[in-house]
């Protein structure tokens, strides 16, 4: 969606060539967020680097036994039924890159590459991958509670038996507030439509059919479902006797009421595609409202850049949604704004 004026000149003030994406990134963040007075840390500054020289050194130095208590662990999350986030396998994976000219090479247990004392010579030059980095940024900067998605949050499930070893202390894991905001036109439409916020977070098609159910003539809708029931009610009466008479035979029936009811459901969904086709409106109005709040499916968040929603909503926006946020509560939230 194109940007309005005032949000296309903030984005043009930081994105400028000769600076990085982190650069200009960070550049856009600090003006947004500068209300609230946040700290920023860049984990490639040299001197915190330097800093945290120690700390990398001597995790690489008991990379076996942080290996093995991590194998441990993702043994129990698999047979808890739980799939553990990031891959990892003895004497390969690493909790390891090297720093050279700008790149991350990984670096691997084995006779080929690095054993424990060649990569703590490394020091400052090391980069933790991504279980050990929140441990490394927690030995940095000691955290009392973090605050992130449910991907994120779910790595600390392996990184905890990390945290345990090498700080005996690890911060609270806190789920991050979720939003869907919904304009005023979409909002309008599921009021009309009397459908409910949950049946629009989908792709277009199955708001178009949520929609058209909408449509179809209550005489209709109640004619097929009433017809349903009487053919139903008839064959469990017929199945009831049958059972007394041959179980067999009731039990070919059992297959045919399946093939009744699919009968059924088949042209209910026909009438719904047939009063759908006939109303261009709805099917717009499903295309708005999928666009703009579940677009291709998936939520607004995986989609669209803070950049367009503030556009849309002006600067505001940001102390909106804060505002919005009920501490305790960690439900999705639909929130109507404009």
């Amino acid at each position: 969606m194109p940007l309005s004026e005032e949000i296309s000149a903030l984005a043009h003030r930081h994105y400028q060539n000769g600076k990085s994406f982190g650069e200009s990134f960070l550049g856009l963040l600090k003006e947004l967020l500068s209300p609230l007075g946040l700290l920023f840390a860049d984990p490639l500054e040299p001197k915190l680097r330097t800093i945290g020289a120690e700390f990398l050194s001597n995790a690489a130095m008991r990379a076996p036994e942080l290996a093995d208590a991590l194998l441990t662990r993702n043994k129990e999350l698999t047979a808890a039924g739980y799939n553990p986030q990031v891959h990892f396998e003895a004497n390969e994976t690493s909790f390891f890159f090297l720093l050279e000219d700008n790149h991350r090479k990984q670096l691997k247990f084995n006779a080929k590459t690095y054993d424990a004392h060649q990569m703590a010579a490394h020091g400052a030059k090391l980069s933790p991958n991504a279980l050990l980095r929140p441990v490394w940024q927690d030995w940095l900067f000691p955290t009392a509670a973090i605050i992130g998605g449910p991907g994120e949050l779910a790595y600390f499930a392996q990184s905890e038996v990390l945290y345990k070893l090498l700080l005996g202390r690890m911060p609270l894991a806190l789920p991050r507030a979720f939003f869907t905001i919904v304009d005023a036109k979409s909002a309008k439409t599921i009021e009309r439509f009397r459908v409910r916020y949950a049946d629009m977070l989908h792709e277009e098609s199955h708001v178009a059919l949520t929609l058209a159910k909408r449509l179809v003539p209550p005489d209709v809708t109640e004619s097929l479902q009433n017809a349903e029931r009487s053919v139903n009610n008839a064959m469990s009466m017929l199945a009831a006797k049958l059972e007394t008479f041959d179980p067999t035979i009731a039990r070919a029936l059992e297959t045919s009421q399946s093939k009744i009811r699919y009968q059924f459901a088949k042209n209910h969904s026909k009438v719904v595609l047939e009063m759908l086709r006939k109303n261009d409106q709805a099917q717009r109005q499903a295309a708005h409202i999928s666009h703009r709040l579940a677009p291709h499916g998936h939520l607004q968040e995986r989609h669209y850049s803070l950049l367009a929603l503030l556009s849309d909503y002006g600067l505001e926006f940001i102390p909106t949604i804060l505002d919005n946020i009920h501490y305790g509560c960690h439900d999705h939230h639909v929130l109507l704004l404009g």
